[in-house]
Protein backbone atom coordinates (compact mmCIF):
# COMPACT_ATOMS: atom_id res chain seq x y z
CA UNK A 1 0.00 0.00 0.00
CA UNK A 2 1.36 3.42 -1.15
CA UNK A 3 0.58 6.93 -1.08
CA UNK A 4 0.24 8.19 -4.93
CA UNK A 5 0.63 12.53 -5.15
CA UNK A 6 -0.55 12.62 -8.84
CA UNK A 7 0.20 16.16 -11.08
CA UNK A 8 -0.20 17.02 -14.92
CA UNK A 9 0.71 13.49 -16.71
CA UNK A 10 3.15 12.66 -13.79
CA UNK A 11 2.55 10.27 -11.13
CA UNK A 12 4.76 10.04 -8.23
CA UNK A 13 4.30 6.92 -5.71
CA UNK A 14 5.62 7.03 -2.24
CA UNK A 15 5.59 3.98 -0.16
CA UNK A 16 5.19 5.19 3.41
CA UNK A 17 4.77 1.49 5.01
CA UNK A 18 8.50 0.74 3.32
CA UNK A 19 10.09 4.23 3.81
CA UNK A 20 8.54 3.68 7.75
CA UNK A 21 9.95 0.21 7.78
CA UNK A 22 13.83 1.23 6.90
CA UNK A 23 13.85 3.86 9.08
CA UNK A 24 12.65 2.02 11.92
CA UNK A 25 15.45 -0.56 11.47
CA UNK A 26 18.34 2.24 11.22
CA UNK A 27 17.08 4.62 14.06
CA UNK A 28 16.64 2.25 16.88
CA UNK A 29 17.00 -1.04 18.33
CA UNK A 30 13.36 -2.16 18.77
CA UNK A 31 11.69 -2.94 14.92
CA UNK A 32 8.50 -2.41 16.31
CA UNK A 33 9.23 1.10 17.21
CA UNK A 34 7.14 3.65 14.77
CA UNK A 35 8.28 6.75 12.98
CA UNK A 36 7.99 9.69 15.76
CA UNK A 37 4.84 11.38 14.69
CA UNK A 38 6.11 14.86 16.23
CA UNK A 39 8.84 14.76 13.20
CA UNK A 40 8.40 18.10 11.27
CA UNK A 41 7.85 16.89 7.15
CA UNK A 42 9.13 20.18 6.23
CA UNK A 43 12.77 19.74 7.62
CA UNK A 44 12.85 17.28 5.15
CA UNK A 45 13.28 19.02 2.41
CA UNK A 46 16.34 20.57 4.33
CA UNK A 47 17.94 17.18 4.60
CA UNK A 48 17.59 16.67 1.04
CA UNK A 49 19.25 19.87 -0.03
CA UNK A 50 22.32 18.94 2.37
CA UNK A 51 22.62 15.45 0.80
CA UNK A 52 22.21 17.50 -3.13
CA UNK A 53 24.92 19.73 -2.57
CA UNK A 54 26.78 18.37 0.35
CA UNK A 55 27.31 21.19 2.31
CA UNK A 56 24.73 23.22 4.63
CA UNK A 57 26.29 26.36 2.83
CA UNK A 58 25.00 25.08 -0.77
CA UNK A 59 22.12 23.51 0.68
CA UNK A 60 21.23 27.35 1.94
CA UNK A 61 21.66 28.43 -1.32
CA UNK A 62 19.65 26.38 -2.80
CA UNK A 63 16.96 26.58 -0.79
CA UNK A 64 17.09 30.59 -0.66
CA UNK A 65 18.10 30.61 3.22
CA UNK A 66 20.80 31.63 5.73
CA UNK A 67 23.36 29.07 6.86
CA UNK A 68 21.88 28.95 10.57
CA UNK A 69 18.19 28.19 9.33
CA UNK A 70 19.86 24.50 7.36
CA UNK A 71 21.35 23.85 10.74
CA UNK A 72 18.63 24.20 12.52
CA UNK A 73 15.96 22.51 10.83
CA UNK A 74 18.61 19.78 10.31
CA UNK A 75 18.87 19.40 14.13
CA UNK A 76 15.18 19.33 14.43
CA UNK A 77 15.38 16.49 12.16
CA UNK A 78 17.83 14.20 13.39
CA UNK A 79 16.22 15.12 16.68
CA UNK A 80 13.05 13.92 15.68
CA UNK A 81 14.83 10.39 15.11
CA UNK A 82 17.24 10.79 17.63
CA UNK A 83 19.80 9.61 15.38
CA UNK A 84 22.55 11.54 13.24
CA UNK A 85 22.18 11.00 9.67
CA UNK A 86 25.41 13.22 8.52
CA UNK A 87 29.02 12.83 9.03
CA UNK A 88 30.14 16.25 8.95
CA UNK A 89 34.12 16.71 7.87
CA UNK A 90 36.11 18.80 5.82
CA UNK A 91 35.45 17.51 2.81
CA UNK A 92 31.50 18.68 3.92
CA UNK A 93 28.62 16.13 5.02
CA UNK A 94 28.14 12.96 4.19
CA UNK A 95 25.33 10.64 4.29
CA UNK A 96 26.70 8.08 7.16
CA UNK A 97 26.13 4.32 5.32
CA UNK A 98 23.08 2.71 6.92
CA UNK A 99 20.57 5.75 5.44
CA UNK A 100 21.52 5.19 1.81
CA UNK A 101 19.03 2.59 1.24
CA UNK A 102 16.03 5.15 2.10
CA UNK A 103 17.59 8.53 0.47
CA UNK A 104 15.63 7.66 -2.76
CA UNK A 105 12.55 7.31 -0.88
CA UNK A 106 13.11 10.84 1.07
CA UNK A 107 13.69 12.41 -2.48
CA UNK A 108 10.01 10.84 -3.50
CA UNK A 109 8.27 12.21 -0.38
CA UNK A 110 10.58 15.64 -0.84
CA UNK A 111 9.10 16.04 -3.65
CA UNK A 112 5.79 14.97 -3.70
CA UNK A 113 5.63 17.43 -0.51
CA UNK A 114 6.83 20.43 -2.31
CA UNK A 115 5.19 20.16 -5.20
CA UNK A 116 1.81 19.43 -3.36
CA UNK A 117 2.42 22.92 -1.37
CA UNK A 118 3.07 24.97 -3.97
CA UNK A 119 0.47 23.36 -5.96
CA UNK A 120 -2.01 23.92 -3.27
CA UNK A 121 -1.16 27.73 -2.49
CA UNK A 122 -1.22 28.48 -6.15
CA UNK A 123 -4.67 27.35 -6.55
CA UNK A 124 -6.17 28.99 -3.87
CA UNK A 125 -7.49 32.42 -4.80
CA UNK A 126 -8.36 32.98 -0.75
CA UNK A 127 -4.55 33.18 0.03
CA UNK A 128 -2.99 36.06 1.78
CA UNK A 129 -0.90 37.86 -1.64
CA UNK A 130 2.77 37.50 -1.76
CA UNK A 131 5.02 37.09 -4.56
CA UNK A 132 8.13 34.99 -4.12
CA UNK A 133 10.56 35.69 -6.94
CA UNK A 134 14.35 34.92 -7.63
CA UNK A 135 17.39 36.31 -9.63
CA UNK A 136 21.12 36.74 -10.41
CA UNK A 137 22.73 38.97 -7.95
CA UNK A 138 23.78 40.65 -10.79
CA UNK A 139 20.19 41.86 -11.61
CA UNK A 140 19.00 41.60 -8.32
CA UNK A 141 21.38 45.13 -7.61
CA UNK A 142 20.43 46.63 -10.94
CA UNK A 143 17.17 46.70 -12.57
CA UNK A 144 15.42 44.27 -10.73
CA UNK A 145 14.67 46.90 -7.77
CA UNK A 146 12.75 49.09 -10.89
CA UNK A 147 10.52 45.83 -11.99
CA UNK A 148 9.61 45.50 -7.90
CA UNK A 149 8.89 49.06 -7.43
CA UNK A 150 6.42 49.00 -10.59
CA UNK A 151 4.68 45.60 -9.26
CA UNK A 152 4.76 47.45 -5.91
CA UNK A 153 2.81 50.59 -7.66
CA UNK A 154 0.11 48.17 -9.53
CA UNK A 155 -0.10 45.67 -6.08
CA UNK A 156 0.04 47.83 -3.32
CA UNK A 157 -1.23 44.42 -1.34
CA UNK A 158 1.47 42.34 -2.41
CA UNK A 159 4.17 41.00 -0.02
CA UNK A 160 7.30 40.68 -1.92
CA UNK A 161 10.10 38.03 -1.09
CA UNK A 162 13.90 38.14 -3.60
CA UNK A 163 15.91 35.30 -3.34
CA UNK A 164 19.49 36.15 -4.84
CA UNK A 165 21.26 32.92 -6.41
CA UNK A 166 23.38 32.50 -9.08
CA UNK A 167 22.69 28.96 -8.83
CA UNK A 168 19.06 27.27 -10.43
CA UNK A 169 17.08 27.07 -7.45
CA UNK A 170 14.28 24.54 -7.86
CA UNK A 171 11.07 26.31 -7.75
CA UNK A 172 9.11 24.20 -6.39
CA UNK A 173 11.17 23.17 -3.10
CA UNK A 174 12.29 26.88 -2.81
CA UNK A 175 8.76 27.65 -2.70
CA UNK A 176 9.58 30.66 -5.42
CA UNK A 177 7.23 31.63 -7.78
CA UNK A 178 8.52 33.08 -10.52
CA UNK A 179 12.49 33.33 -11.66
CA UNK A 180 14.40 35.92 -13.70
CA UNK A 181 16.87 33.94 -15.84
CA UNK A 182 19.59 34.45 -17.98
CA UNK A 183 19.72 31.53 -19.75
CA UNK A 184 19.46 30.34 -24.03
CA UNK A 185 16.59 28.03 -22.60
CA UNK A 186 14.22 27.23 -19.93
CA UNK A 187 14.64 23.70 -18.99
CA UNK A 188 11.69 21.62 -18.88
CA UNK A 189 10.31 21.59 -15.76
CA UNK A 190 9.86 25.52 -16.21
CA UNK A 191 8.01 27.59 -18.52
CA UNK A 192 7.91 31.34 -19.12
CA UNK A 193 7.95 33.93 -21.34
CA UNK A 194 11.17 35.66 -23.31
CA UNK A 195 11.73 39.24 -21.34
CA UNK A 196 14.72 40.53 -23.65
CA UNK A 197 18.56 40.06 -23.91
CA UNK A 198 21.23 40.98 -22.46
CA UNK A 199 24.32 42.46 -24.38
CA UNK A 200 28.44 41.47 -23.11
CA UNK A 201 31.49 43.70 -23.85
CA UNK A 202 34.65 44.18 -22.88
CA UNK A 203 35.34 46.84 -20.02
CA UNK A 204 38.66 48.60 -18.34
CA UNK A 205 39.79 51.55 -16.82
CA UNK A 206 41.71 53.83 -18.84
CA UNK A 207 44.87 53.25 -17.99
CA UNK A 208 44.10 49.68 -16.93
CA UNK A 209 46.76 47.24 -17.96
CA UNK A 210 45.99 44.71 -20.11
CA UNK A 211 45.77 41.55 -18.19
CA UNK A 212 42.42 40.08 -18.38
CA UNK A 213 40.01 38.98 -15.18
CA UNK A 214 38.44 35.79 -15.76
CA UNK A 215 35.76 33.81 -14.83
CA UNK A 216 35.49 30.71 -12.50
CA UNK A 217 32.91 27.99 -11.34
CA UNK A 218 29.53 27.58 -12.66
CA UNK A 219 29.92 30.96 -14.65
CA UNK A 220 32.93 29.72 -16.59
CA UNK A 221 30.88 26.50 -18.09
CA UNK A 222 28.11 29.28 -19.08
CA UNK A 223 27.55 30.07 -22.80
CA UNK A 224 29.18 33.47 -22.21
CA UNK A 225 31.62 31.95 -20.05
CA UNK A 226 33.05 30.09 -22.78
CA UNK A 227 32.34 32.96 -25.32
CA UNK A 228 35.05 34.66 -22.80
CA UNK A 229 37.43 31.82 -22.72
CA UNK A 230 37.67 31.85 -26.62
CA UNK A 231 37.77 35.54 -26.77
CA UNK A 232 41.00 35.70 -23.61
CA UNK A 233 42.78 32.48 -25.73
CA UNK A 234 46.04 32.06 -24.17
CA UNK A 235 46.55 35.25 -23.13
CA UNK A 236 47.51 35.66 -19.37
CA UNK A 237 44.58 35.57 -16.79
CA UNK A 238 45.52 37.85 -13.82
CA UNK A 239 42.66 37.33 -11.42
CA UNK A 240 39.80 35.15 -11.80
CA UNK A 241 36.25 35.56 -10.06
CA UNK A 242 32.83 33.73 -10.09
CA UNK A 243 30.50 36.77 -10.44
CA UNK A 244 30.13 39.53 -12.64
CA UNK A 245 29.79 42.42 -10.03
CA UNK A 246 33.27 41.40 -8.12
CA UNK A 247 34.56 41.69 -11.75
CA UNK A 248 33.39 44.98 -12.15
CA UNK A 249 34.95 45.96 -8.84
CA UNK A 250 38.12 44.60 -9.66
CA UNK A 251 38.51 46.10 -13.31
CA UNK A 252 37.44 49.80 -11.41
CA UNK A 253 40.34 49.58 -9.48
CA UNK A 254 42.38 49.02 -12.75
CA UNK A 255 43.36 45.13 -12.13
CA UNK A 256 42.82 44.43 -15.85
CA UNK A 257 40.21 44.11 -18.80
CA UNK A 258 36.84 42.15 -18.30
CA UNK A 259 33.79 41.14 -20.09
CA UNK A 260 30.36 42.39 -18.58
CA UNK A 261 27.13 42.75 -19.56
CA UNK A 262 26.54 45.76 -20.85
CA UNK A 263 23.97 47.00 -18.25
CA UNK A 264 26.11 47.01 -15.47
CA UNK A 265 29.58 47.56 -17.24
CA UNK A 266 28.04 51.03 -18.85
CA UNK A 267 26.84 52.49 -15.54
CA UNK A 268 30.50 51.88 -13.54
CA UNK A 269 32.25 54.71 -12.92
CA UNK A 270 35.71 54.65 -14.43
CA UNK A 271 35.03 51.81 -16.84
CA UNK A 272 35.45 52.34 -20.64
CA UNK A 273 34.16 49.91 -23.20
CA UNK A 274 37.20 48.47 -25.29
CA UNK A 275 35.38 45.87 -27.83
CA UNK A 276 32.57 46.25 -30.60
CA UNK A 277 28.53 45.76 -30.39
CA UNK A 278 27.88 41.93 -31.41
CA UNK A 279 31.48 41.13 -31.13
CA UNK A 280 30.32 38.71 -27.81
CA UNK A 281 26.47 36.41 -27.64
CA UNK A 282 23.50 38.11 -26.27
CA UNK A 283 22.15 36.21 -23.65
CA UNK A 284 18.20 35.72 -23.22
CA UNK A 285 16.64 36.77 -20.23
CA UNK A 286 13.61 34.41 -19.12
CA UNK A 287 10.87 35.25 -16.75
CA UNK A 288 9.72 31.83 -15.43
CA UNK A 289 7.36 29.34 -13.26
CA UNK A 290 6.80 25.98 -12.61
CA UNK A 291 5.55 24.21 -15.64
CA UNK A 292 2.88 22.22 -13.48
CA UNK A 293 1.74 25.35 -12.09
CA UNK A 294 1.83 27.87 -15.04
CA UNK A 295 -1.85 27.60 -15.39
CA UNK A 296 -3.00 27.80 -11.85
CA UNK A 297 -4.95 31.24 -10.92
CA UNK A 298 -2.39 32.59 -8.92
CA UNK A 299 0.41 32.27 -10.57
CA UNK A 300 -0.79 33.31 -13.53
CA UNK A 301 -2.00 36.72 -12.40
CA UNK A 302 1.35 37.51 -10.41
CA UNK A 303 3.33 36.00 -13.75
CA UNK A 304 1.37 38.89 -15.43
CA UNK A 305 2.13 41.49 -13.38
CA UNK A 306 5.34 40.90 -13.15
CA UNK A 307 5.81 40.74 -16.87
CA UNK A 308 4.30 44.00 -17.77
CA UNK A 309 6.86 45.42 -14.82
CA UNK A 310 10.09 43.81 -16.64
CA UNK A 311 8.94 44.41 -20.29
CA UNK A 312 8.76 48.34 -19.07
CA UNK A 313 12.18 48.54 -17.52
CA UNK A 314 14.40 46.46 -20.22
CA UNK A 315 12.95 48.87 -22.50
CA UNK A 316 13.81 51.68 -20.46
CA UNK A 317 17.49 50.42 -19.28
CA UNK A 318 20.54 51.18 -20.85
CA UNK A 319 22.39 47.50 -22.06
CA UNK A 320 19.74 45.71 -22.16
CA UNK A 321 17.78 44.94 -25.50
CA UNK A 322 13.58 44.26 -25.18
CA UNK A 323 12.31 41.12 -27.02
CA UNK A 324 10.24 41.33 -29.67
CA UNK A 325 7.83 38.57 -29.03
CA UNK A 326 8.64 34.87 -27.66
CA UNK A 327 6.78 31.87 -25.41
CA UNK A 328 7.73 28.81 -24.55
Amino acid sequence: MGCTFQYGCAVLKVHLPILQKDMRFMHSPDPALAVPEDVNWDDLRYVIAVIETGTVSGAARQLGVNHATVLRRIASFEAGYNAQIFEKSARGYQVLPEFLPVIEALRGVSQAMAFLGSSMNARNHRMQQALRLTSTDTICTSFLPDVLAKVAEDEPDLRLSVVSSNERIDLGRARVDLAVRPAERLPEDLSGKLVGYMPFAVYGAEDAPQPWIGLRGDLAKSTIGRAIEDLIGEAPLRTVCDTFLVGRQLACKGMGQVVLPCFIGEAAEGLQRKSSEGSLPRIPIWLACHAELADAPRVKALFHTVHRALVAVIAQQSGLMPARSGQV
